[in-house]
C-alpha cells in the first residue's frame, strides 16, 4: 500500500523521466537513476517533485536525497543504497569546508522530513477502509522515520569525519601560524611566510570576519576579497577560524584606511577593520586593532556591516577599565542614562548637536526634524541633567559618545575573534 502513494496524483503533469520539477543543485542524474532502476520512474519521479516543493537554498541537494531516501525505504529496502551514501559523503565533505554549520543541514533534513510526512499522511487519508487506512499511515510513517532517522546520524557522523580531515589539513597549519604570530610568539618571518603563502615582512590591513548561524564560509570569503581589493591590497591571506568566524590580511600601502561602507559587507556579515602595519608587528597589531574594533561592534549590538577601528578607537581606549568607564558615563548623563525611548532620542540630538559645533540647522538637517524639535530637545536634556550643556562640556561629550557607543550600562569584554 505505501507505494501505491508514490504514484503521481490522477492529473498530474507527467515528469520528464526521473528529473522533471528538479530544482537545480538537486541530486546528481546519476542518483536519480539508479534509485528510479532500483524503485521505478513513479518513484524517483515523486521524490524529485516533491523536494522540489520546498523552498530553494544553497544546499539544495540535501532535500532531495532525503525524498530519494524515503522513496526508497517505502520499497521495502532495510538501509541506505549506497549510490546515496557515497553522494551524501561528497556532499557533506564540500559543506564542511565551506563551513557550512551542521545543525542548518540537519534543519534542513527535519524540514523535509515534515514536508514529505505531510504529503505522504495526506494521501494515506484518501485510503477508504478504515483498516487500510491505519495499516498503511502506521507503516508509511515508521518508514519515512527511519530513512530519515539514518540520513540524519549518516549527515552528522560525514560532517564531523570532513571537518576533522579539514581542520587537520593545510587550513590548520595556516591558522597555527597565524595564531602564533598574533600572540607575539618569536616567529622567524621567512618561515612564516612560507607556512602562510603570504608574506608577513610586507605592509598589512587586517580584518575580522564573523557572522551569525546561518553565515557560510563563502560569504565570508567574498566579503573579505572584496573590501581588500577595495583596499588596494595586492596580496591576500584568508584564514577561516570556524563556527562562523575568519581572519583576513591583505597587503596594503601605508596609507590612511578609510571607512568602508557598509552595503560592501554581504548581508548579514560584520566586518571589523584594522589600521595599516609593517612586518610581523604590523601584521598583529592590525589584527588587535580589528578584533578590538569587532569586542565593540559585538557589545554595542551594532547591525552588520563594516566597523572601522579608526572610528571606534576612542570607545577602545576610554573602556580599558569598563566598570569605571560605564560608571563615569551614567554619572555625567544623570537622568539623560535611562534606557528609554525618550533619552536614546535626547542622547542622540545632544550627541548630535555637540558633535557638529551647537549648530541647530546643521542636527535638524542630520536628523530630519524641525530646528524647533532640536531646540525642544537640547532644553529638555539640559533640564534631565540638571546642568547646562557648557557645564563639563568635554566630560558630557565622552559620556555621549560612551553611551552611544556601549550602550548605557557597563561595557563588557566581548571575544568575537
Amino acid at each position: 500500500m505505501a507505494l501505491e502513494l508514490l504514484a503521481p496524483p490522477p492529473g498530474a503533469a507527467s515528469d520528464e523521466g526521473s528529473g522533471g520539477g528538479a530544482a537545480a543543485g538537486g541530486a546528481s542524474p546519476a542518483l536519480r537513476a539508479e534509485i528510479a532502476a532500483r524503485c521505478g520512474e513513479e518513484a524517483a519521479a515523486w521524490a524529485v517533485r516533491t523536494a522540489a516543493g520546498l523552498e530553494p537554498c544553497e544546499v539544495d541537494a540535501l532535500p532531495e536525497l532525503v525524498a530519494l531516501s524515503v522513496a526508497h525505504r517505502l520499497h521495502h529496502a532495510e538501509e541506505l543504497p549506497a549510490p546515496v551514501v557515497g553522494e551524501v559523503r561528497t556532499l557533506v565533505a564540500a559543506l564542511a569546508e565551506q563551513d557550512v554549520d551542521l545543525g542548518r543541514c540537519l534543519g534542513l533534513i527535519r524540514l523535509a522530513h515534515r514536508h514529505l510526512t505531510f504529503a505522504l499522511m495526506a494521501d494515506c487519508a484518501l485510503i477508504e477502509d478504515p483498516d487500510e487506512r491505519t495499516a498503511a499511515t502506521a507503516d508509511t510513517a515508521a518508514r519515512v522515520f527511519s530513512a530519515v532517522d539514518e540520513l540524519s546520524v549518516l549527515v552528522s557522523e560525514q560532517y564531523a569525519a570532513a571537518r576533522t580531515r579539514w581542520l587537520a589539513g593545510p587550513v590548520a597549519e595556516r591558522r597555527d601560524v597565524a595564531a602564533s604570530v598574533v600572540r607575539g610568539d618569536p616567529v622567524d618571518p621567512d618561515w612564516a611566510t612560507h607556512k602562510l603563502g603570504y608574506d608577513v615582512r610586507q605592509n598589512h590591513v587586517a580584518l575580522v570576519l564573523w557572522g551569525g548561524s546561518d553565515t557560510r564560509g563563502a560569504e565570508l570569503r567574498g566579503t573579505a576579497l572584496r573590501l581588500l581589493t577595495r583596499l588596494g591590497c595586492r596580496a591576500t591571506l584568508l584564514v577561516p577560524m570556524g563556527d562562523g568566524r575568519m581572519w583576513a590580511w591583505g597587503a596594503a600601502p601605508l596609507a590612511e584606511v578609510e571607512d568602508l561602507a557598509a552595503p560592501a559587507a554581504d548581508e548579514g556579515v560584520h566586518v571589523a577593520v584594522g589600521l595599516p602595519g609593517s612586518g610581523l608587528e604590523g601584521f598583529r597589531t592590525s589584527h588587535a586593532q580589528a578584533a578590538s574594533a569587532a569586542g565593540i561592534a559585538a557589545r554595542g549590538a551594532a547591525p552588520a556591516g563594516v566597523h572601522s577601528y579608526r572610528r571606534l578607537e576612542l570607545g577602545a581606549l576610554l573602556a580599558r577599565d569598563e566598570r569605571a568607564a560605564g560608571e563615569f558615563a551614567r554619572r555625567e548623563l544623570g537622568p539623560l542614562a535611562g534606557d528609554t525611548a525618550s533619552a536614546r532620542v535626547l542622547r542622540t540630538t545632544l550627541k548630535c548637536y555637540l558633535d557638529h559645533d551647537r549648530s541647530v540647522a546643521t542636527v535638524a538637517r542630520r536628523l530630519h526634524v524641525a530646528k524647533n524639535t532640536v531646540l525642544y530637545r537640547i532644553k529638555r536634556a539640559e533640564q534631565m541633567r540638571g546642568r547646562p550643556i557648557g557645564d563639563n562640556r568635554l566630560q558630557l561629550h565622552t559620556a555621549l559618545y560612551l553611551a552611544d557607543t556601549f550602550g548605557v550600562s557597563a561595557p563588557e569584554r566581548t571575544h568575537t575573534a
